[in-house]
């Protein structure tokens, strides 16, 4: 009798690792297919001692089946390949399942050194160009899943008019 219970228990074990397993593989696969389109736009809210808080304006598709929320941005700045200061979410954003949307995030720079981040910004617009690179983590949850993206992107900021 106690054999019994134990294949009844070892069995009642085995369902619940490949549900979990089964669960954790589907939540994982369903973020990859996230499209994260240009930015469409950057809104500057406070400018405080050390820090600018802005939005950023993009676009996501998110087609799969579950919802997730961007929970944690932890990138380092650099302009012109000089370190500039970090940027962090000021708030979690909901991107909800199988949509395809704007949304805004917003954001803060906190700068390492306040006067090189005033100089390389006044740099972009007497220059009307620079080349910006992040680098960092972007978090993501989908309950009861967190996942972690390495982000290293360089773009070239050109500034039209005067």
């Amino acid at each position: 009798m106690e054999l019994a219970i134990n294949d009844d228990v070892m069995r009642f074990f085995r369902y619940l690792l490949g549900g979990v397993l089964a669960v954790t593989l589907i939540s994982c696969a369903g973020l990859e297919n996230i499209d994260v389109g240009e930015i469409e736009d950057v809104n500057f809210h406070r400018f405080a001692d050390r820090s600018i808080e802005f939005e950023v304006i993009m676009p996501i598709d998110n087609p799969s089946c579950f919802r997730f929320r961007i929970i944690s941005v932890d990138l380092d700045v650099y302009i012109n390949n000089e370190y500039v200061g970090k940027i962090t979410n000021v708030d979690n954003v909901l991107i909800p399942s199988r949509s395809c949307e704007l949304y805004s995030f917003p954001l803060k720079v906190e700068f390492s050194n306040i006067l090189r981040g005033a100089i390389s910004i006044y740099n972009i617009f007497i220059y009307r160009q620079a080349d910006v690179r992040v680098i960092g983590r972007i978090s993501a949850r989908s309950f009861p899943f967190t996942r972690s993206l390495k982000v290293d992107e360089t773009t070239k900021i050109v500034l039209s008019g005067r």
